[in-house]
């Protein structure tokens, strides 16, 4: 019957072939019972990380955009990597975003300045943004790209993520918040971010120490204890060397000769045992002189610059063997003492001459005694003069006299 039956309907036979001959093929292809969904096609982005040009403090301190930013042509090479302008980041890390597909996360361990971005979905208009982070999980960089097609199975052309630092830098020392380098103790300060407790100028001279950089002050100073030494100083006539290692003149006490030596005299005989004092304006200078045949006292005033004012004044008149004068200037006046031999020994005398050389009056004896009295040297007080000087009267040691001679 069954022969019969596909004999008398040869149409019916065929058809019920072709049902046969689909379900085999569908029972392979799909031996699960149902339909198998396709999955989606991905490719790759190969990243170029562009960081700032330089990693000056200038170019670290720019604001979170573009602008004012220093950057390489992206087209013509490649400036600086991670570790050289951001050496604290360890991780950079985003997403890619586009029309027709769910956002796609990306997380790198880097220090170079590549990396590739793969299982992004096929398709046009893809765009990435970034964070580079420290250890602390601080964002320092941030970047951005866009206009990215990425093809099925392969990889788009190199997409270049520009990074732009976060920190904000008041300042401009490449030190605050949020920024590379670290913090900033005080932001207005661009010589100080670490150093705010340290940088003081302690003797008021204007020159600093302890400070992280010196571009609005003055230092480093080598002596921040006495006002009068630091770099470039005058040499004062204080005792000290006022100047600092490595500038001009360092290592000497005090100012080097000033031009050079002035005749005060010009006779044939011998004139020796200078005293000299200054007034204030110029000096007054007295010695012993053997011009008139036995030694007296002379005197000359000198200028401030060192020229001889007027001819010599002589002061003593005695032929006794004048010596061992002492000058002194009271402000208004000079006072003079010597020893001289006029009465047998030598004694002490004083004499007081005026500001113009004259002298005033008449000597006075300081000592008498039968035995020798020399070498005196005189002070004045502010209203009397002091005089000291050797003595003999005791014996033949000789001993230290001193008397007080008061105003006439």
């Amino acid at each position: 019957m069954k022969a019969r039956l596909f004999k008398d309907h040869p149409a019916r036979e065929a058809k019920l072939l072709w049902l046969l001959l689909l379900m085999l093929v569908m029972a392979f292809v799909c031996p699960c019972g149902g339909p198998e969904k396709s999955l989606p096609a991905t490719g790759s982005i190969p990243l170029k990380i562009i960081w700032p040009e330089s990693n000056s403090a200038q170019a670290l301190s720019s604001p979170a955009s573009p602008s004012g930013v220093q950057i390489q042509n992206p087209k013509s090479k490649i400036q600086n990597s991670a570790a050289t302008v951001c050496p604290t980041c360890t991780t950079l890390s985003g997403t890619v975003t586009g029309t027709g597909m769910s956002a796609k996360s990306f997380s790198f361990d880097f220090t170079a300045h590549t990396g590739t971005i793969t299982g992004v979905p096929a398709g046009t208009g893809r765009s990435i943004s970034a964070e580079a982070k420290d250890a602390s999980n601080t964002v320092l960089f941030t970047g951005s790209a866009s206009g990215i097609s990425v093809p099925a199975g392969g990889a788009s052309d190199p997409a270049n993520l520009v990074m732009i630092p976060t920190c904000t830098d008041n300042d401009g020392d490449g030190y605050g918040t949020g920024c590379v380098l670290g913090p900033d103790c005080n932001d207005s300060d661009p010589d100080n971010w670490n150093a705010c407790s340290t940088c003081k100028d302690s003797d008021g001279d204007t020159w600093f120490t302890g400070c992280n950089a010196y571009t609005t002050r003055n230092g480093p100073d080598c002596d921040d204890t006495n006002n009068t030494i630091y770099p470039g100083a005058p040499e004062l006539c204080d005792g000290i060397d006022n100047q600092c290692p490595g500038n001009q003149g360092y290592g000497s006490v005090d100012e080097d000769k000033i031009g050079s030596d002035v005749r005060i005299t010009n006779d044939a005989s011998s004139s020796d045992y200078p005293s000299l004092v200054w007034t204030g304006s110029e000096y007054g200078v007295i010695w012993r002189d053997y011009r008139d045949g036995n030694y007296e006292i002379y005197f000359a005033r000198i200028s401030a610059s060192g020229t001889k004012i007027c001819a010599d004044v002589r002061i003593t008149n005695g032929g006794n063997n004048w010596q061992g004068p002492s000058l002194v200037w009271t402000g208004s006046e000079y006072g003079v003492s010597w020893d001289d031999g006029r009465n047998g020994t030598d004694e002490i005398y004083f004499a007081r001459i005026s500001a113009d050389g004259t002298k005033i009056g008449a000597d006075v004896r300081i000592t008498n005694d039968a035995n020798g009295s020399e070498y005196p040297s005189l002070a004045w007080t502010g209203s009397e003069f002091g005089v000291s000087w050797d003595d003999s009267r005791d014996g033949d040691i000789a001993e230290i006299y001193f008397a007080r001679i008061g105003c006439q």
